[in-house]
């Protein structure tokens, strides 16, 4: 008898439960075709164009201000009436002046009927010390993939992350220092409880990142507290990067140094340094004395050096103390997608090369020679980081299928010309402009190169790509040529998609490289002198993300504070 009751108590929870989902259900807010639409926190009014609803400056959080600054994210308090959701935001940096903070996201979906859209989920880049959610116009993008598009803004530089001891008196993710990490989970938990309302499928979520955003991602498929929030990931030139929460400290505290001593807080920085270095009462509230704008340029821009502007704490919490080397994924379909010339615009930024125009370079006869070089070794380095070297790692431990990208349009001086192949080629981000059709990631001009039929059809053929992705959780489909996944013993490694003013094409590589494949090859490298080489490695080549094995092979100095 008092199994059968159980039982019959079992069953009555169970009804209970399905009669309070179709409730649930039946209040739920539903999408319905226009630029109006509810959200669990109240209504948003956005606008039309282009045959695209756009909802702008969407609050997924609370601004973290005050005591919030560096906190996890606060949920957005309700409010009556219909909010306006028309202009994009940005969060606090240098780069933009004086902005808000504010934790938002744009939101793109075409302008129909259609319900359960993937959701494409995007992280922009910036070193994560700069950029906004505008980095990617989205309305072209979304109607081609047919997918509910969505790009956020996070916390950035030490308002996004900061590692010194004083802040860890919060929750254990808190203590990490990894705050744009949690701004990201907090994104995707709203994203979970309110995108139905726009057409989207709460179910079906691709992560997605450019530069920073792209080793976003890949911080995000090793980290436990995004377990279950996504079903796909997709890294646009993004590696594998994490900093040692200690190391990083000293390197916070050496950049607010200055600011204490200025304030009169310590008479010099040896002793402000090392102040900062401590966990009181009284460096905390020095810290929150602090304003945006003031921590906002605590650091200059750091050109893909880690120890410029450390991030990606390991504190086991949020990253594990091991890093990528723990193994243990959020195991997801995995495309990275980078172009083949990733160096050059980091590489043309740098002394001796800034100083000169891309024409003034390109016609330069002593400094052309040692850009090429510079510019061939670094982006070989630096595309092996973003790609085939994090797929190598991956492989033994994940399940899912991971698909890796090499894009080579844009180094073909016929189809673009000269002088854009020869300083610009296929890169970092290209693949912002070749979503969008814009030049958007970086400011390269070079309009009418972007204008082309040739990029048109790359475009249409990576979207293509995307939009199958979205769908199905594989990249194939009819009329594009076949995509391989890696395998266990890593015999596929690229796809190289390029593009003429006919057609753009698509095959897969075998072939591996290694750091010291390429090393040895610009060894051997004749091109320019010994002692140039020696220059550029020395001073353009050091202290990358991708550099280390650069730096240990030549003896490079370590960037890091000591």
């Amino acid at each position: 008898m008092k199994r059968t009751h159980v039982m019959r108590l079992f069953l009555a929870a169970i009804l209970v439960l399905a009669v309070s989902s179709a409730i649930f259900a039946d209040e739920a807010p539903k999408y319905e075709a226009n630029i109006t639409q509810p959200t669990i926190s109240g209504t948003l009014k956005g606008f039309e164009k282009d045959g695209v609803f756009h909802w702008f400056g969407v609050s997924y959080a609370q601004p973290p201000v005050g005591s919030l600054r560096w906190k996890a994210p606060a949920p957005v308090e309700p409010w009556d009436g219909i909010q306006d959701a028309t202009e994009s935001l940005a969060a606090t940096q240098t780069a933009y002046g004086d902005e808000n903070g504010s934790l938002t996201l744009d939101i793109y979906r075409p302008a129909n009927d259609k319900t359960g859209l993937p959701v494409f989920f995007y992280i922009h880049g910036g070193n994560n010390q700069t950029g906004r959610s505008s980095a990617l116009p989205a309305t072209e993008f979304t109607k081609d993939v047919d997918s509910v598009v969505i790009s956020i803004n996070h916390r950035l530089g030490l308002l996004g992350f900061i590692s010194l001891p004083a802040l860890r008196h919060g929750t254990p993710e808190e203590n990490s220092g990894n705050f744009a990490m949690l701004d990201f989970a907090a994104a995707l938990d709203w994203v979970k409880d309110n995108i139905a309302s726009f057409g989207g499928n709460p179910a079906n979520i691709t992560i997605s990142g450019s530069s920073s955003g792209g080793r976003d991602v890949m911080a995000m498929l090793i980290s436990p507290i995004m377990k279950g929030k996504f079903q796909k990931a997709i890294s646009f030139s993004g590696g594998m990067t994490t900093a040692d929460p200690e190391m990083s400290a000293k390197v916070d505290a050496k950049h607010l140094a200055p600011l204490a001593v200025s304030k009169g807080v310590k008479a010099n920085e040896d002793e402000a340094y090392s102040w900062l270095l401590t966990d009181g009462d009284d460096v905390r509230e020095f810290l929150y004395s602090l304003s945006d704008k003031e921590l906002a340029g605590a650091f200059g821009g750091a050109a893909i050096r880690m120890a410029a502007f450390p991030h990606h704490y390991t504190d086991g919490v949020v990253i594990p103390k091991e890093g990528y080397g723990a193994k243990v994924y959020n195991d997801v379909p995995v495309l990275m997608v980078n172009g083949d010339r990733e160096f050059s615009l980091f590489c043309k930024g740098s002394e001796p090369f800034s100083k000169l125009s891309n024409s003034e370079l390109f016609k330069d006869e002593k400094l052309f020679p040692l850009y090429k070089f510079t510019d061939k070794y670094g982006s070989l380095m630096y595309g092996y980081f973003n790609g085939e070297e994090s797929a190598a790692k991956m492989i033994e431990d994940y399940k899912s299928p991971i698909y890796t990208c090499l894009i080579s349009w844009g180094d073909n001086p016929e189809i673009t010309s000269p002088e854009y192949a020869g300083i610009v080629g296929a890169y970092h981000c290209i693949t912002t402009p070749l979503m969008t059709g814009i030049t958007a990631s970086f400011s390269v001009g070079y309009e009418d190169i972007y204008a082309s039929q040739s990029r048109k059809n790359v475009s249409n053929m990576l979207n293509a790509y995307y939009k199958n992705f979205f769908y199905t959780d594989n990249p194939n489909g009819e009329g594009l040529p076949r995509w391989d996944f890696w395998t266990k013993e890593g015999i596929t490694t690229q796809l190289i998609i390029d593009a003429d003013n006919e057609k753009a094409t698509a095959v897969m590589s075998e072939e591996h490289t290694s750091y010291e494949k390429i090393l040895d090859a610009m060894d051997a490298d004749k091109s320019i002198s010994d002692e140039d080489k020696a220059v550029m490695i020395r001073t353009v080549l050091n202290g990358r993300w991708f550099s280390t094995a650069v730096d240990e092979r030549y003896g490079n100095e370590s960037l890091w504070v000591k």
